[in-house]
């Protein structure tokens, strides 16, 4: 089981459970502690789960967006999976994956204790970035605004007006890595919400959702300081090193950062030192000198790119006052229209002007399509002189196909149509001008 399944205690189950005893939480007295037995409460089955209450537990239940603990339950020689663990007031619920029967007996419990570990460290390294961050951006008044623990990072949620830049993000990542290399102490305490705020006051980041009453109270060494109800390893040592994988900026006033640590934050730091190390290869360049470099050769490439696409317009220019040669005579005009393949529409314009240009009395169709489809239509000078209008031609012929199109009296395009009905497009629009000129013009 390496993942919770989230699974919802039903109505009819929390309605036997809320008026038993408190569960003595050992999680809280050792979060290091493995294994333990406790004795059986009570016992529900509901459906192909069953739902147990034992008097102590070391399993964590889902709360302050940590998961809760997956493992095992062991009752009279047989294992019992547990699928995750939730919380029914100051009650821990165990969630079988299977019927349990035995109220009364002692029962032994071992959690499922490499991913337990694992939102430990995550827990606690959220923590410490939350600290980086409130004094790489000066933010007094940094807040969760979100917080979940997954298998190989957690996600924080903060209000932030402006989007964090990268050189913030790296300096919070170097920042909250010399944090957790002091070996701070972690200490974890009760109080009330009240003397809470008297010891610490806007330290906490409160918001309208902190609870009230009795509180627990997390301190990482002399960093950071805040309510949680999360377990969190003995020392800051134990999280490195902390990597951010990225942020997101999810509304106006949040913005997400996404964090691996401890193993998994050296999985990052590994993966990116391999593609460094890649890059040197390939750029046959020292580290240092890898960032000038492909900045160099991505300036080369636009260069490229933009002489490249000069030299196709020109060649298109150039052939497209071939397609002269094969006018088809239409009054006192010439009508050009050729369906082409993987042009776009700024192509396409260049070569339909051309032509125009140089020869105001012709009236040219191409179409073509790419990632998308286009249609051009242009007129020489002499078509408006008629009081001929090519865009308002598209336009008409355009709206029959369900397009949007138009332009001027002498430009006009449409597009999005498929890509099998170009021909059919470009025809339609050639019978439309066709229609419209004068037998002589």
């Amino acid at each position: 089981m390496s993942s919770s399944e989230n699974i919802a205690i039903p109505p009819e189950v929390e309605e036997q459970i809320m008026h038993l005893p408190k569960t003595r939480a050992l999680y809280y007295d050792d979060p290091y502690l493995r294994e333990f037995e406790a004795k059986v409460l009570k016992s529900i089955t509901f459906g192909q789960r069953s739902y147990v209450v034992l008097d102590k537990t070391v399993f964590f239940p889902e709360g302050g967006g940590q998961p809760g603990d997956q493992g095992v339950v062991d009752a009279q020689g047989a294992n019992f999976g547990v699928s995750d663990t939730r919380a029914v007031g100051q009650v821990v619920v165990h969630i079988l994956s299977r019927p349990f029967q035995g109220e009364g007996i002692v029962t032994k419990g071992a959690i499922d204790w490499p991913r337990r570990y694992g939102n430990m460290k995550h827990h606690t390294a959220a923590h410490i970035v939350f600290s980086a961050t409130r004094s790489v951006l000066k933010m007094k008044d940094l807040r969760y605004m979100g917080f979940q623990i997954s298998t190989d990072r957690v996600r924080i949620d903060l209000n932030r007006d402006e989007s964090m830049t990268r050189d913030q993000i790296n300096e919070i990542e170097r920042t909250a890595n010399l944090i957790a290399l002091e070996q701070l102490t972690v200490k974890t305490s009760f109080t009330t919400r009240d003397e809470a705020v008297k010891r610490f006051g806007s330290e906490l980041g409160l918001t309208e959702v902190t609870p009230t009453g009795d509180v627990r109270l997390v301190e990482v060494g002399d960093q950071d300081v805040s309510l949680c109800c999360g377990t969190h390893v003995r020392s800051t040592i134990e999280v490195v090193p902390i990597k951010i994988l990225g942020r997101l900026r999810l509304q106006k006033g949040i913005e997400r950062l996404e964090v691996a640590a401890a193993e998994h934050g050296f999985a990052e730091f590994s993966k990116a030192s391999e593609t460094a190390s890649k890059l040197t290869d390939l750029l046959d360049s020292e580290i240092g000198s890898v960032a000038p470099r492909v900045q160099q050769l991505l300036e080369e490439r636009e260069r490229i790119k933009d002489e490249l696409r000069k030299l196709r317009m020109s060649v298109a220019e150039s052939e497209a006052l071939q397609y002269l040669s094969n006018a088809e005579s239409v009054g006192s005009f010439k009508v050009v229209t050729r369906t082409l393949e993987d042009l776009d529409a700024d192509t396409l314009k260049r070569m339909a002007l051309k032509i125009t240009y140089s020869d105001q009395d012709t009236i040219v169709i191409l179409g073509s399509s790419n990632e998308a489809t286009h249609l051009v239509a242009a007129a020489g000078a002499n078509f408006s002189k008629l009081g001929l209008n090519i865009g308002e031609i598209v336009r008409a012929v355009a709206q029959k196909g369900g397009c949007r199109g138009g332009g001027t009296s002498n430009l006009a395009q449409t597009g999005g149509f498929p890509g099998n009905k170009t021909r059919e497009f470009v025809q339609q629009v050639r019978e439309a001008i066709i229609h419209s000129v004068p037998e002589k013009g």
